[in-house]
């Protein structure tokens, strides 16, 4: 496992298939990969109150640096990276 910087892409917030309400975006690597991610309840709840944003304006992260957790196929996303 890898710790990798991503970059946020396609931010929305709604319906996602028959799941619940929740967040869900694109993460892109370097290498032009990219993974969806979708976040539900608390974790949406969570990345949107660290993000600054709520449901109205999570546009806002589209384009925002995040960490993310890489092991072979599978690409998890950890938080929002720190700012240098």
């Amino acid at each position: 496992m890898t710790e990798q910087i991503a970059t946020m892409r396609g931010v929305g917030y709604g319906r996602w298939g028959m799941h619940q309400p929740g967040l869900y975006f694109e993460t892109w690597l370097a290498n032009d990969s990219a993974t969806l991610q979708l976040l539900f309840g608390k974790d949406a709840r969570n990345v949107m109150a660290q993000g600054g944003v709520g449901v109205a304006d999570v546009a806002k992260l589209e384009g925002r640096a995040c960490r993310v957790e890489v092991d072979g196929y599978v690409v998890r996303f950890k938080g929002f990276a720190s700012p240098s």
